[in-house]
């Protein structure tokens, strides 16, 4: 699958730099509301926890404009933490729909994988918009 990715990625050229702020705000926005589901603060469900191919923006970008990158561990990294943070999402809500809210709470909490990966994730999502605003 990753090597489709980057087959995929590989073939365009840059056109758009990527605004990593909007992607980071928009991951918050998201993991905000996996985290008012499992906290009992809201009944709306995150169906759109996707995976990073080519269904959310940063997908989206890379398919595009993005294919011309040549950092291929940062593109690594950065499906990798998408993935890890949205299995971490995942299983949190499962968690709070199978009325277990105490192991649903702790999957979310500073220092596991949810938080975690998206800490990573956002990470690379800055290293992805310095690297795209210097290719321009």
């Amino acid at each position: 699958m990753l090597q489709l990715f980057r087959k995929k990625v590989s073939k365009r050229s840059v056109t758009q730099p990527f605004n990593g702020i909007r992607a980071i705000q928009a991951h918050l926005v998201q993991k905000s509301r996996v985290e008012d589901y499992v906290n009992g603060n809201s009944k709306v469900k995150v169906d759109e926890l996707m995976s990073c191919h080519s269904s959310c923006a940063l997908g989206k970008w890379l398919h595009d404009d993005g294919g011309a990158l040549k950092n291929k561990a940062l593109l690594d990294a950065l499906q990798r933490n998408c993935e890890e943070f949205q299995a971490a999402a995942v299983q949190a809500m499962l968690l709070a729909d199978m009325d277990k809210p105490d192991l649903a709470k702790a999957a979310i909490q500073h220092g596991q994988l949810f938080h975690d990966a998206s800490d990573r994730f956002q990470q690379c999502l800055a290293e992805l918009h310095i690297e795209s605003q210097a290719n321009h």
